[in-house]
């Protein structure tokens, strides 16, 4: 069974109390093997939790994030988002060109916290209609490592 390293635990103790319940549930699942993808996943990191209003404005300027402090999620304390990925015991430990494998951890996320009966959607389904942001012409910005909660 896998388990959250020191950083990771570090950066999920900024997020709600939800958002830490999901996302320890989903550590606690893996490995797991999406069922839709046959993509496995071994082992997660937390990317991100909380951001200041530097960090969230550097984002906004890089065309990383489409909201100014304070109008994302991650910008609460604590944060009401998490960045987290899928990760790999050798390098690059994250794969942040493989969309497909952003999609299949989307949808443990999603599958978990419907278990915990709390609404999470995904950057990589904003509209939670089960049909993945590059092929929804009704959605845009790809944010595959982002979960909110939906409130």
């Amino acid at each position: 069974m896998s388990s959250y390293g020191t950083s990771s635990k570090e950066r999920l103790a900024t997020c709600s109390q939800n958002i830490q319940a999901v996302m320890y549930g989903v550590i606690e699942c893996l490995p797991w093997t999406d069922p839709v993808s046959g993509i496995t996943i071994d082992d997660c990191t937390i990317i991100e939790g909380h951001r200041n209003e530097f960090r969230q404005n550097y984002l906004y300027d890089t065309k990383k994030s489409k909201a100014r402090y304070p109008d994302s999620r991650h910008n609460k304390l604590p944060s009401d988002a998490v960045d987290a990925a899928p990760y790999h015991a050798t390098a690059p430990h994250i794969h942040w060109n493989d969309k497909e494998e952003f999609i299949a951890f989307g949808r443990l996320v999603k599958q978990v916290s419907e278990a915990l009966e709390i609404n999470i959607r995904s950057g990589t389904d904003w509209n939670q209609n089960g049909i993945s942001v590059d092929k929804d012409p009704h959605e845009s910005f790809f944010d595959g490592p982002h979960h909110e909660e939906v409130l």
